[in-house]
């Protein structure tokens, strides 16, 4: 305390002593917060408990008015410092930190399917129940109460999913403290939400209230930011687990603790015109097209994202038109797929229809060997030459079958009967004398079961 003698003194005197407690006031009060929490962001504003947390505020939130980042904060049980999500709002006023209350245990709770209220002749509820998570016998994980009726009644977030007397029920919260906490900077930390929060399909919204004592002085929540918790989503099922890399077919997915805007992505591309059936909990939808290969599947909710790796496989499919053709005959083939783009390379330098081209699109007759020699009903029959890559998934070629000869291949006009169209990457021109080690992709074709040859 300051206290003053009155003497005579010039006013220049009085004043500097006026300027001087009004500083040391300004100090006090900027060192500790008298104000309400500063209003800060959570990135990401949703998501589930145990997700990390970026909590944005003001300029210098977290720094003391020397420009020093104030003590660290600290994770677990309540100190001076430290961060806790609260189903109330952050206090406004100094003082000390909410410690959680501890859990209720009560083993006579009596619940009605599909009804929201709780009765329980010992539990005791009081208003500062609201917010605690309960779980118990027929009670839906993520459930908290939502309001205290009286002392030995609540409504929950959730309908219980069974009937039940002599219910053991335990509950928990509503503060939680993080259990971790990392200041970046005056006005950055990241949070670890706590696993005990409640989450539901609905989402309940949290407070991250983020307290300091700098200088001794009581606690004050230095900033505030609103964090809506769901239940992470899961995998269970891909039905069909293949298909061509054309896509374009149907698929479903199912998991769990899925939403209403729920998104899927398969090879990193979104489902195209998905279905969402919350009900059922599954997301229907139209396949993308896709290089082949194994690719990871990826359902994102406001929970947060699961992944399913290499869930679903992307065959070589291709559909051809047209598929027919007579042996004699000159067509331009139409071909849809994917991965047609890099690296496939179908140029060439000297203008033939093999040497020196990078890939190829041949017609063979049965499995494909790309060490077989000219004649070969394994070898290739034909090249589908002059590659025009239209798109990633469309490319034309023209096939000609009077002239099947194609730099080594089987000279004269194509017999009939039926082909598979093969992709070869990377074979030079000693292809057709026994080359060993070249990849090729051998692929379906989805608008028949082959490619037919026939006196049309």
């Amino acid at each position: 305390m300051i206290s003053f003698t009155r003497t005579a003194v010039p006013w220049t005197a009085k004043a500097g002593v006026v300027l001087a407690v009004a500083a040391a006031t300004l100090v006090a009060t900027t060192e500790v917060a008298s104000a309400a929490p500063a209003t800060a962001t959570a990135s990401p504003s949703t998501g589930a408990a145990g997700a990390y947390i970026t909590v944005t505020a003001p300029a210098n939130t977290f720094k003391t008015v020397a420009g020093t980042t104030r003590l660290p904060l600290t994770a677990g049980a309540p100190s001076a410092n430290s961060v806790q999500f609260s189903y109330a709002a952050c206090p406004t006023a100094a003082g000390a930190i909410p410690t959680p209350p501890a859990a209720k245990n009560f083993s006579d709770a009596v619940t009605v399917l599909n009804s929201a209220t709780l009765t329980s002749a010992t539990a005791a509820f009081v208003a500062g129940d609201v917010g605690r998570v309960i779980t118990g016998t027929g009670i839906p994980t993520g459930t908290v109460i939502s309001s205290v009726t009286n002392a030995t009644t609540v409504v929950l977030s959730n309908p219980a999913t069974a009937a039940g007397t002599g219910v053991s029920v335990t509950t928990a919260g509503p503060v939680f403290n993080a259990t971790s906490v990392t200041v970046v900077s005056g006005t950055k930390l990241v949070v670890k939400a706590p696993t005990g929060l409640g989450s539901s399909g609905t989402g309940l919204t949290y407070n991250i209230c983020v307290y300091d004592n700098a200088g001794g002085a009581a606690t004050q929540a230095l900033s505030t930011a609103p964090y809506k918790v769901y239940a992470a989503p899961t995998f269970t099922a891909i039905s069909p687990v293949s298909g061509p890399s054309l896509g374009g077919g149907s698929v479903t997915i199912s998991g769990t603790n899925l939403t209403a805007t729920s998104k899927v992505t398969i090879g990193g591309v979104a489902l195209v015109s998905p279905t969402i059936s919350t009900a059922n909990q599954t997301i229907t939808g139209t396949l993308p097209a896709h290089a082949p290969g194994a690719v990871d599947v990826v359902i994102t909710t406001e929970g947060g994202p699961v992944t399913a790796a290499t869930a679903y496989n992307y065959r070589d499919g291709l559909n051809v038109t047209p598929n027919t053709m007579a042996g004699n005959a000159s067509v331009v083939l139409d071909i849809f797929g994917a991965g047609f783009s890099a690296p496939l390379d179908f140029t060439t330098t000297d203008g033939t229809a093999q040497s020196n081209n990078k890939s190829h699109v041949f017609l063979v007759q049965g499995n494909f060997d790309p060490s077989a020699t000219a004649g070969d009903p394994t070898s290739a029959e034909a090249e589908c030459e002059n590659v025009i890559v239209l798109s990633d998934t469309e490319l034309i070629c023209t096939l000609n079958g009077a002239s099947a000869n194609n730099a080594g291949l089987v000279s004269g006009a194509l017999p009939d009967g039926a082909y598979s169209i093969v992709m070869v990457n990377n074979a030079l021109s000693t292809f057709v004398a026994g080359a060993t080690g070249a990849t090729y992709r051998e692929t379906i074709i989805t608008s028949g079961s082959s490619f037919t040859v026939a006196p049309y």
